[in-house]
């Protein structure tokens, strides 16, 4: 380290550590994730637990907590991104958070808006709790085996971010996080990578 060698005063990590919070941290994988998307392309669901598959997905595909998917507007959406202030961080200072979208996530709000041009994302949802219990339902149609709710959403796009990516940095902001401690929830990833990554090597035979 540069204090350990003399090159800095003060070690800026001494009073600094990782949350381990990884183990709590429940999200799908690709695989898992297809599995409901084909499910929810199949609209083979009853109503309710149709338009609660296509809030998490928007959750899965958007980044957003779920107190932010339900305030949107379509006016906050741009040709290529949208803008909204995390509910979390109301009472600090607001700073907008900037959301690249992707080509699901615009085909999803295509099926929810239609026509419109203003108004809310989402209507008539129902509670956190109610939504969870369809989530379980859900899961089972679709015979993935986790505990799914919608905080599993948000996990689900930062990690799958994250995996093909790389850049913590960039989901900081995507998730609008303050500190970049908070992000790190998320580094189990980047340790799973250089796992699969040092495996390149294994064709030498020494």
């Amino acid at each position: 380290m540069a204090h350990k060698a003399g090159y800095i005063d003060e070690n800026p990590f001494e009073n600094w550590s990782i949350k381990q919070t990884t183990a709590n941290c429940i999200y799908l994988t690709e695989q898992e994730l297809q599995l409901l998307v084909r499910l929810y392309s199949e609209g083979s669901l009853e109503s309710r637990l149709h338009k609660t598959l296509e809030f998490f997905l928007f959750l899965c595909f958007s980044s957003l907590h779920v107190g932010d998917a339900r305030k949107l507007q379509l006016e906050q959406f741009g040709e290529d991104s949208f803008t909204y202030f995390r509910i979390k961080l109301r009472n600090s200072k607001l700073m907008p958070v900037q959301v690249p979208v992707s080509k699901p996530l615009r085909g999803m709000l295509r099926n929810l808006v239609g026509t419109r041009e203003k108004g809310p994302i989402f209507e008539n949802l129902p509670a956190d709790q109610t939504m969870n219990e369809y989530l379980k339902i859900i899961a089972d149609f679709a015979e993935i085996e986790k505990r799914i709710t919608h905080k599993v959403g948000r996990h689900t796009f930062a990690t799958i971010f994250l995996k093909r990516t790389k850049d913590l940095a960039s989901l900081r902001e995507i998730l609008g996080h303050s500190t970049i401690k908070e992000t790190l929830v998320y580094a189990h990833v980047l340790d799973e990578s250089k796992q699969e990554g040092v495996k390149v090597f294994n064709s030498f035979k020494l």
